[in-house]
């Protein structure tokens, strides 16, 4: 998938969704990321590959993730990402049930 208008693209790293893990190649722009926030059932799993990223999650402080760095957290919390580097980030979203 990709968004031009958020500068993001999402590659499924499984041949179809019809398992209990989706994990998903994301590729940010620098600038870019999701506009809205996002929310549905289940849990997610961040890791950073390449970059710095915003992660902004209902009820708490927005914190800064680079290489190396990961979060989980239930994914019924509003969240969303976005890149603040300058150079593209890559992150490894793996969310349960699938999507």
């Amino acid at each position: 998938m990709h968004s031009t208008e958020d500068g993001f693209d999402l590659h499924l790293l499984t041949p179809d969704s019809n398992r209990k893990m989706m994990p998903i190649l994301v590729v940010l722009e620098p600038g870019g990321g999701s506009s809205d926030f996002w929310s549905y059932e289940g849990e997610e799993l961040l890791v950073v590959l390449e970059g710095r990223v915003l992660l902004e999650l209902e009820g708490s402080t927005p914190i800064v993730l680079e290489r190396g760095d990961c979060a989980y957290y239930a994914s019924t919390r509003q969240h969303r990402c976005s890149n603040i580097g300058d150079d593209v980030a890559r992150m490894l979203s793996v969310t349960t049930p699938s999507l």
